[in-house]
């Protein structure tokens, strides 16, 4: 009877053996029980029923969307367009090599399930080109560049002053939005099969405007064009007597704002006085004020009235 019954015992544990050999090395073609890609169960499955598998559940790179953002703008950058992808066919044969590396005692006991294990295998990706990154990038910072504007300052009819401040640009820094991209386009390959992406704020740089105000040219505009500008002629020793020869001869505001010149420089505007035009005016006055014993010093008056403009003060 005992050995009867070793005899059966040998025979059975044969069997199995036999059993588990068969299975074994049937199971070096096939992905061993337990194997996840990416969290995606492809234990059992042939490496063609296992890549088969994998692409109708991971998302294929022109549906996969990374969100970029600068200021009040967004766009998607789609993996496809920067040569991103899962390599699947790479995640299958990593999975196949947990089969081919696992002893045949144990693939047999896997696979006849009187043992269970569980195996991950990571995100396999063709990372991005970052030339076509960059090239990506290039095309948002064409669209939201915007130049400084510099400080400007006009003077209209009737010696209206209109003055505009200096207004800093954008650009984009591709450099550091580049950088940016590429971490986050890395980053994506652990989660892109499982949700949405975050979005990604590139970094975009601040342009001050080399003259960032109208000064000092608006202050001086304002207050020589705050009031009118008088040249009084006074000759005592002329004229009718005893008060002598007296004449006051205003100068009209449009007349006063067509002396000033503005000369914008890189950092400001200055203002100078159109001296030809002062002359002009001189000697157009000149046969006003001159009598028989009695002329009008055009060198002497032109210089007063130059330094009571620059002062300025209204009145020479």
């Amino acid at each position: 009877m005992g050995k009867r019954f070793a005899m059966v015992a040998i025979v059975v544990l044969a069997v199995l053996a036999v059993l588990g050999w068969r299975f074994a090395v049937a199971s070096r073609e096939a992905i061993l029980p337990g194997v996840r890609v990416m969290g995606i169960d492809v234990g059992g499955m042939s490496a063609a029923e296992a890549e088969a598998h994998l692409r109708s559940q991971v998302p294929a790179p022109d549906v996969i969307q990374l969100p970029l953002r600068a200021e009040a703008q967004t766009w998607d950058l789609m993996w496809v367009e920067v040569g991103q992808r899962y390599r699947i066919e790479a995640m299958v044969a990593s999975a196949l090599a947990i089969s081919r590396s696992t002893p045949w005692q144990r693939r047999g006991l896997l696979a006849l399930g009187l043992r269970s294990q569980q195996y991950e295998v990571a995100p396999d990706v063709a990372p991005a080109d970052p030339a076509q990154v960059t090239s990506h990038l290039e095309e948002i910072a064409a669209q939201i560049a915007t130049p400084p504007v510099e400080a400007d300052l006009q003077i209209g009819p009737g010696g209206r002053l209109s003055a505009r401040e200096g207004q800093a640009g954008r650009q984009l820094d591709l450099e550091a939005s580049a950088a940016r991209v590429t971490a986050a386009l890395e980053a994506s390959a652990a989660v892109a099969h499982r949700r949405d992406l975050d979005a990604v704020d590139l970094v975009v740089a601040v342009i001050p405007p080399e003259r960032a105000t109208p000064e000092p040219a608006y202050s001086e505009a304002q207050a020589l064009l705050a009031q009118p500008f008088t040249l009084v002629a006074d000759d005592p020793l002329t004229g009718e007597m005893p008060a002598g020869y007296h004449a006051a001869f205003p100068v009209a505001t449009q007349t006063l704002a067509s002396w000033i010149v503005l000369r914008p420089t890189p950092s400001q505007i200055d203002l100078e006085i159109n001296q030809a035009a002062v002359t002009t005016w001189l000697q157009s006055l000149a046969p006003q004020i001159e009598g028989e014993t009695r002329r009008l010093d055009v060198s002497a008056t032109f210089s007063e009235t130059i330094t009571a403009l620059q002062a300025p003060t209204h009145q020479a």
